[in-house]
């Protein structure tokens, strides 16, 4: 019988890898990569959620030390519709006039029925809430701590009656 020819590998004494087995090892590294980026992308969330977290804090502590200095009323808020170059960026409203532009004037209502399920007709009037930008220059705030971690301006919400009205507010 004649032997056979041996193989190129018998020869040098190379062994290479089989396809099945390169196969399962891209696979593992896969399955590897995408469960960092999802830790990474979890562990970037919370980083962004403490952050927001912080500034809030930082803002309603602003607020009550500007009501301690001020004794009895709170800023009106600021407009959300100018940027960082207007002179009205980050400055509070005033209370006793119209609305400006950028900020929202709601008419409050309250459900005097004592069950909560009454009609509609038992609601009475309450005051008015303003809806603007946190009043940033008014509580000693820089403007990164009245922007949120993606770019958006904080919120900032007050009764009219309980809003210091910028004509009896000296800065």
């Amino acid at each position: 019988m004649p032997e056979s020819c041996p193989r190129k590998s018998e020869l040098t004494g190379a062994r290479g890898f089989t396809f099945i087995e390169l196969t399962i090892v891209i696979i593992m590294i896969g399955l590897l990569t995408s469960a960092f980026f999802a830790v990474g992308r979890t562990y970037l969330q919370k980083a962004l959620r403490d952050e927001i977290k912080n500034e809030q804090v930082l803002i309603r502590d602003a607020i009550r030390n500007f009501l301690l200095v001020q004794e009895q009323y709170l800023p009106c808020p600021a407009r959300l519709d100018v940027g960082p170059n207007d002179p009205d960026f980050g400055m509070m409203t005033d209370c006793n006039a119209a609305a400006p532009s950028g900020v929202t004037s709601v008419v409050g209502m309250r459900d005097v029925d004592p069950d909560g399920i009454g009609p509609l007709g038992n609601l009475v009037p309450r005051p008015n809430v303003r809806i603007g930008a946190v009043p940033f220059r008014a509580l000693g705030l820089s403007m990164e701590e009245s922007i949120d971690p993606y770019g958006n301006k904080y919120f900032y919400a007050v009764t009219e009656t309980l809003a210091r009205n910028e004509a009896d507010y000296d800065a």
